[in-house]
């Protein structure tokens, strides 16, 4: 079975950064943090200060947006002042944020079989775009909104080809196999090369 699929699918239902306990990254909190400019969703620019981080956790762990903008706690406190002092300790924590958004946002590989018409770029948010799909296919709003990334263009992906899209699944063994065929035909070049060369040398 395709490795990617389970990643998307059998994830944990909590992590925990720096206290905070993490609900799957959603398509919601895409959204919310998008809304909030957030480094973690638009990709503008790096995270780079202990706010960015904090911010994250708490979109990614609370209920409402509004959870973003609690009163900051004693436990806030130090843990601001924690990544202040220490760089180290404030990239370990953004790599956490990171292997986390990954897991979570775990999507197919796809081929196209063959060249079809390409899609019509509107503007309409990605995540918006995803959830309305999603409901047309029969989620309910709560279930559309609640998907991580990686499960809602799974089920977008399965639906597709269901529907005769020309598109095709690579599976992480699919991929495999061809690297390893590609490394194969790499190593057979190389050796072909290399004896080419030893025949020129010995014919110059």
């Amino acid at each position: 079975m395709d490795g990617r699929f389970l990643t998307a699918f059998i994830i944990p239902k909590e992590w925990e950064i720096m206290g905070y306990k993490l609900k799957p990254f959603s398509l919601r909190m895409m959204l919310i943090l998008n809304a909030l400019d957030s480094p973690f969703a638009t990709g503008k620019r790096l995270p780079n200060c202990p706010e960015d981080i904090i911010i994250f956790l708490r979109v990614c762990s609370g209920l409402h947006p509004h959870d973003a903008f609690k009163k900051v706690t004693l436990r806030d406190r130090w843990l601001l002042t924690k990544m202040e002092i220490s760089e180290k300790f404030m990239i370990q924590q953004i790599h956490k944020c990171m292997e986390y958004i990954s897991v979570c946002n775990t999507t197919p590989k796809v081929v196209k079989k063959s060249e079809t018409e390409e899609w019509k770029r509107e503007n309409i948010p990605g995540p918006l775009s995803l959830a309305s799909s999603l409901m047309k296919m029969g989620f309910t709003h709560t279930e559309a909104w609640e998907l991580t990334l990686g499960q809602a263009v799974w089920y977008l992906t399965a639906y597709a080809v269901s529907e005769g899209a020309e598109i095709k699944v690579i599976t992480t063994q699919q991929e495999e196999s061809m690297e390893a065929e590609e490394e194969r035909l790499r190593k057979f070049q190389e050796e072909v090369l290399a004896k080419l060369k030893e025949q020129r040398k010995k014919n110059g």
